[in-house]
């Protein structure tokens, strides 16, 4: 049995946004299943002004889901999609909130973004390629037909742009080796358990630290998830 952890973070998150969510970790908890696997949430919530947290408890009761909910509170306002120091920082906090909450035996984590659109086949298929030298490995993420994640996802010391083919180095028929990434990373258990968000540089820090820790940190251009 492998035991798979699904950790994302939640702040006024209440409403069709949870709804969502779930029913795309219920997809996940029951093809999972159906080989014999377990899958628990880590719910890391904090600064919301809406009922997010009960929410969250409604919906694992109702999906039967293991949940553990972490509460991160940071204090600051609701940020845009800017990269300012002050919102990396508190990313990197509630960030690390779903790294620390990794048990002992859970075999993998993917950590996801809880607004991201992804499909249960996605998730395994991304599982089933670490090892072989892969110990965390993520998708390309799209905000429509452009490439959505140009602030992590990093390679040779550059970033991707939002066009095709997104950086120089990726490859398109292999997962490529990546400095960073973000959005949704799936690693193995060892990897969450000994890496850190550091410099308060969000995943970006998270992507240093990994190789900083001897473990290898991929992307992989045939597996795509969305930004809506």
């Amino acid at each position: 049995q492998v035991r798979v952890a699904i950790g994302s973070a939640f702040r006024n998150s209440a409403g069709g946004f949870l709804q969502r969510y779930f029913h795309q970790v219920d997809a996940l908890r029951d093809l999972l299943k159906e080989r014999g696997d377990s899958l628990r949430v880590i719910a890391v919530e904090g600064d919301s002004v809406d009922n997010t947290r009960d929410e969250l408890m409604r919906w694992a009761e109702y999906c039967t889901l293991a949940m553990t909910i972490v509460t991160r509170n940071h204090g600051k306002r609701v940020f845009g999609s800017t990269e300012e120091p002050e919102r990396m920082a508190a990313l990197s906090y509630v960030g690390n909130g779903i790294l620390e909450s990794v048990h002992m035996d859970d075999d993998v984590l993917i950590y996801v973004e809880s607004d991201l659109v992804w499909r249960a086949e996605t998730m395994l298929s991304l599982l089933q390629k670490l090892g072989d030298g892969i110990d965390a490995i993520s998708p390309l993420v799209f905000a429509g037909e452009a490439f959505y994640d140009i602030w992590a996802f990093r390679k040779s010391g550059h970033r991707f742009g939002p066009f095709h083919p997104y950086h120089g180095e990726l490859l398109f028929d292999r997962p490529t080796p990546v400095d960073s990434t973000g959005s949704c990373i799936v690693m193995r258990g060892e990897v969450a358990r000994s890496c850190r968000i550091i410099d308060n540089e969000a995943l970006v820090g998270f992507g240093r630290d990994v190789w900083a820790k001897g473990f290898a940190l991929y992307a992989d251009a045939r597996e795509r998830i969305d930004h809506p």
